[in-house]
């Protein structure tokens, strides 16, 4: 079977018509298997409307055409790209036309002359398949074009041994945010960091000959404005036009790597985590566990390869009737987060608590897929807050509960009496003298001896009754009783006898101790545990005023006490009027020359019935009724008088203190009344000084400071009483217009022999002169704690010492005398001065003996407190006491002498090795050698001569430094 015809249309342009005839011919010879479908014309204005419609195939052109050429033709029309390929015929030849008609887009040149069929076939034949060819080329590389510039992907081609870039689709452009002209001029350089180029030239120079493909790595690029990405870029070399190329693809992975880092942060964070995490497989039948971190494998003790596949009930062992199960299966079933607190049981049995937080996990379909899971052990957590919430209710010394927060309980107990018929009594019992115990012994003791009361009140009442800790050494006892005719008296009797009973307490021996019992019964229903607990303490109050170690139970007679103290506000107010309320004043004295300062305004009621009372009566009283505002308007005014009184009497430089209640200080005017109190009064407001105490002060912070700086804007002083048993901190006493403090006479009672108290009264005066305050210490008693105090550098002090409260008429005539007599220190002087305490008489002789040959000044005491007397009143520097003493040892004296003086040099001398506390001690200083018994002379005379140097040394350096 012979090939097809092929129809060639051809267009013949050509002005000569013998011409047209011989190609017609020469066509009709030149290929059998061709036909050629001819149009032709004879001018270019004719031809160039037939080439612009691209029906022709291959176009035959004579190089003259009238006033024409060819050449012109195809000059013309060379912006065509779809124009066929164009053969120009010629009737001569020559070597430059040639050249022109092929520059001007012509595929050959052929002489008419030496025209043949075979060659005009041969010529046509070459020039349609160059033709096919160059527009498949074109296509391709429009295709590429294509391909490239839409490509997603952003890539450039570069000239691998320049690195010049020669081309860049618009992906690239976009992700680098150049336009082309600005990319092309680029070098690779300017598409890196500074910090990336000397890598990139490293790399370059080892790996840019190579033609293959490769993965160049990530590395960090920078776009036009200055920001960066992260990119992938691989490459390949490529042959174009016979030139080698490479072309580059830079992918930002810039989100990948920051999701990556992101997953392996949060994978680390659940490796590390403390609890326990689960990942549960909710699709399959089971829901077996398909993760667990190691925190889950240290709670547990399984390791994963254990636990993998199974599903967690494991955990629960055979311990399956737990109610938050119940509660874990149904919000598991209905795809719910859930926490639960669940008993499970580790790899060795022992069990814990787990809390266990469950949330459910969805898939992109938000499909239920997972379970995760958060163990926590909260073992230690659950016992803690179990001991808490005990601490909370009960007691933490004697494990009783506490009064107040088993008031709930004992309210309860009443109602289930009053509806049995039976009747429901409230015993309060007070510890008689119980302080003396803490003061004679220690705290310790005092503590034991609690314990010890707690437990015999408890075997006293039987088990019934529900014993409280109210406060300190008092306890509330509630009890139901179905016997009528009990004696309710008896009772409370009954417990003071058993109390009176030696009580046996640890590490102190037997104590002899009383109590005060007062007790209450309900009569009526309205009756409250509270109304009942006031009405049985009241009674105990009466019994401590029958002489204690007695009970007395709240009757008729004690009602009528009770009311008449209710009474005792309605009949204030009449006593304002009167004029029954009187000042009287205690002296304040400079603590370095005795100089009476001030004066403290002590407000007393002259009662015309219950005689002089003293504030404690009526204060809180007339705070309740709203009486203390003109009441303590009145008693300033009284105080502003005296005070000009003695001003014109010739003391002019006296201050007088008045104490100020909060309700006062809030009060709208309150500082007006003021002003205009001193203004007509006639007195410098700078000699006003208005003591706030400071736990009440504290109260209500925020609303008394606008006062204070108001009555401080009119010269008044004001000075916080009571310091150190209220609740304020130095942000607030920054905040305080403050001139002075007042320590809290409780801190003053044991600061010569107590290293805590002493301690605390030396950092609050430092802290107050720090703050620019001056300090005032009350209740002053003794001269030890007067001595000790003026060591302290306290600027006043104010006590029974010095003065009582007195009336006016005696203060003037303390006035007259301008000094206090203030006990002074005894100055050891240039004598070194030594402190011997052992309560063996004939050790502390022998000593003396000893010692006093080497002219040292030497005092002895048998007893610690005597010792800490001695130490307040004279100078001493070196102290050596026994370790084994009655009271207390001598390690832990002399560590309260460190905190009280810490200048000393401290020795033990003791015949027992008790190495642990002597050694413990000279560990902390407290203790500067440890000297045992029997001593050779020899070596005590010389270690305590170390002793006295070595003080001396410090003070010395103290000297030196100050």
């Amino acid at each position: 079977m012979s090939d097809p015809q092929i129809t060639v249309k051809l267009l013949l342009i050509d002005d000569d018509p013998d011409d047209v005839l011989l190609v017609r011919e020469m066509l009709a010879q030149a290929d059998p298997g061709t036909r050629f479908q001819i149009d032709d014309v004879a001018t270019k204005a004719a031809a160039l409307p037939l080439l612009a419609r691209h029906e022709h195939d291959i176009v035959l052109l004579d190089y003259q055409l009238g006033g024409a050429s060819g050449l012109d033709l195809l000059r013309e029309s060379a912006g065509d790209a779809q124009r066929p390929p164009c053969i120009v015929l010629t009737g001569h030849g020559s070597g430059v036309v040639d050249q022109h008609c092929l520059d001007a887009g012509a595929v050959d040149y052929l002489t008419k002359n030496a025209l043949t069929p075979q060659s005009l076939a041969r010529s046509i034949r070459y020039a349609l398949e160059r033709h096919r060819l160059y527009r498949l080329a074109a296509r391709r590389e429009q295709e590429y074009r294509l391909l490239f510039d839409l490509s997603p992907v952003p890539m450039w081609v570069i000239e691998p041994q320049s690195t010049r870039v020669l081309d860049v689709n618009s992906a690239a452009l976009r992700q680098y945010g150049y336009s082309r002209e600005e990319f092309l001029a680029l070098s690779l350089l300017d598409l890196r960091p500074p910090s990336e180029h000397a890598r990139f030239l490293e790399h370059y120079a080892k790996h840019g000959a190579s033609a293959d493909q490769v993965n160049a790595g990530v590395w960090t690029h920078r776009r036009k404005d200055g920001s960066e990405l992260d990119a992938e870029v691989i490459r390949r070399d490529l042959v174009i036009d016979g030139e080698v190329r490479r072309l580059v693809l830079a992918l930002d992975i810039s989100e990948r790597l920051r999701s990556q880092k992101q997953m392996m942060l949060l994978q680390r964070a659940i490796e590390a985590s403390t609890d326990g995490i689960v990942l549960v497989d909710a699709l399959a039948a089971q829901q077996p566990l398909v993760y667990v971190n190691p925190a889950f494998e240290r709670i547990t003790g399984y390791g994963s390869a254990e636990v993998l596949g199974r599903n967690c009930r494991f955990l629960q062992g055979t311990d399956r009737e737990q109610p938050p199960l119940r509660e874990l299966a149904t919000a598991l079933a209905a795809g719910q987060c859930c926490e639960v607190v669940v008993r499970n049981y580790r790899r060795d049995g022992s069990p814990f608590l787990n809390r266990l937080n469950v949330a459910p996990v969805f898939d992109e379909q938000q499909q239920l897929s997972h379970f995760v899971g958060v163990l926590s052990d909260v073992t230690e957590q659950v016992r803690l807050q179990e001991e808490r919430n005990r601490l909370l209710s009960n007691d933490a010394l004697t494990g009783l509960p506490h009064y107040s927060a088993a008031i709930a309980r004992l309210q309860q107990r009443l109602d289930d009496a009053c509806a049995r018929g039976d009747h429901f009594a409230i015993l309060f019992v007070d510890i008689d003298a119980f302080h003396a115990i803490n003061d004679s012994i220690d705290f310790g003791a005092g503590d034991a001896a609690l314990c010890a009361v707690a437990r015999r009140l408890q075997a006293s009442t039987g088990m019934d009754a529900l014993v409280t800790r109210y406060a300190g050494d008092k306890f509330v006892i509630g009890l139901s009783r179905s016997d009528a005719t009990h004696d309710l008296a008896g009772l409370a009797q009954h417990i003071c006898d058993r109390m009176c009973v030696p009580l046996p307490v640890t590490g102190v021996g037997l104590l002899h101790l009383t109590a005060s019992v007062g007790a209450a019964e309900h009569r009526v229903p309205a009756d409250t545990v509270p109304e009942l607990t006031r009405q049985a303490e009241f009674a105990m109050h009466n019994a401590k005023q029958r002489g204690r170690n007695t009970a007395s139970v709240f009757e008729q007679s004690l009602k009528a006490i009770l009311d008449d103290r209710i009474l005792l506000g309605r009949r204030m107010r009449a006593g304002v009027e009167r004029g029954e309320f009187v000042l009287h004043y205690q002296p304040q004295v400079n603590a370095q020359d005795g100089q009476v300062v001030a004066v403290e305004a002590l407000a007393r009621w002259q009662h015309p019935d219950l005689g002089l009372l003293p504030p404690q009566r009526f204060i809180q009283i007339a705070e309740a009724n709203g009486l203390i505002l003109p009441l303590g308007l009145h008693l300033l005014r009284v105080a502003c008088r005296q005070l000009r009184q003695w001003n014109q009497q010739g003391f002019p430089q006296l201050t007088m203190s008045v104490n100020i209640s909060p309700v006062q200080l809030l009060r709208p005017g309150f500082v007006a009344e003021v002003a205009r109190v001193v203004r007509e009064e006639e007195i410098d407001p700078g000699a006003l000084e208005l003591e706030l105490t400071e736990s009440l002060l504290m109260a209500d912070i925020d609303q008394s400071l606008p006062a204070l700086h108001a009555l401080r804007k009119i010269g008044v002083k004001l000075a916080l009483d009571d310091f150190g048993v209220g609740y304020s901190s130095l942000k607030y006493l920054q905040r305080m217009p403050l001139d002075r403090l007042k320590i809290d006479q409780g801190f003053i009672a044991r600061i010569a022999r107590e290293s805590t108290d002493s301690t605390l009264v030396r950092a609050m005066i430092a802290m107050a002169h720090h703050l620019g305050l001056r300090v005032t210490a009350e209740g002053v008693e003794s001269e030890a704690q007067s001595n000790y105090l003026k060591r302290c550098h306290c600027d006043q002090l104010q006590g029974h010492l010095f003065a009582p409260a007195l009336e006016p008429a005696a203060v003037v005539a303390l006035l007259q005398r301008s000094h206090l007599a203030i006990p002074e220190p005894e100055a050891a002087g240039s004598e070194r001065t030594l402190l011997l305490l052992d309560d063996e008489d004939n050790i502390r002789r022998a000593l003396v003996r000893l010692l006093r040959r080497d002219g040292y000044r030497i005092l002895e005491a048998a007893r610690a407190e005597d010792a800490f007397e001695l130490l307040a009143n004279h100078e001493v520097q070196v102290v050596i006491s026994d370790q084994r003493m009655p009271a207390m040892s001598g390690t832990e004296f002399l560590s309260r002498v460190k905190a009280m003086y810490p200048k000393t040099v401290r020795m033990v001398l003791s015949g027992f090795t008790d190495l642990s506390s002597v050694t413990a001690a000279i560990n902390r200083g407290e203790v500067y050698k440890y000297l045992t018994k029997p001593w050779e002379d020899e070596d005590l005379r010389a270690n305590v001569l170390d002793a006295f140097r070595r003080a001396e040394q410090q003070e010395e350096r103290h000297g030196a430094g100050g």
